[in-house]
This record gives structure tokens, sequence and C-alpha cells, in this order.
């Protein structure tokens, strides 16, 4: 890969507008990853930890803040 590719801003991911970042990860997670994270979710584990999880192995920028606001209904998912 060249410097060009390296460098270019537009490789990353971006969360559709208007879009709850965990709502984003959920449609972007797949099969056991998805159901994963959907328990997690439900569970006690601590936002910062799913956060984390869903950079690594889903390659989108969400921080705990944003698993936070989710699990307080106060994200942008319909109610």
């Amino acid at each position: 890969m060249s410097m060009v590719d390296d460098l270019r801003r537009d490789t990353e991911p971006k969360q559709p507008w208007q879009m709850c970042g965990v709502k984003w990860a959920l449609q972007v997670a797949q099969g056991v990853d998805r159901d994963a994270l959907t328990e997690a979710l439900a569970g006690d584990k601590a936002a910062d930890k799913i956060a984390d999880a869903i950079r690594k192995h889903l390659s989108l920028n969400i921080g705990g803040e944003t698993v936070r606001r989710h699990r307080r209904g106060s994200c942008r998912c319909p109610r």
C-alpha cells in the first residue's frame, strides 16, 4: 500500500448520520459477535470494556459514553 492510501481520511467507517453508535455496531456485527454484543449490553459488563471490544473487533470508533447513553435510553434509537 502506498503512503497516499495510508493517509486517506475516508478509510475508517463512519457512523451514519442520526444513528446511535450502538445500533450501528449491532448492524455491523454478525453471528456470534452480534449475540455476544447483545448479551453484554443487557448484562452488567462495563461500558468501556464493551466499547473497547467494538473498536477492536468491529473497527468502529465507539466510546464508553456511547454505550452508557444507549443503556440509559438517551440515545437516538427509537423508543
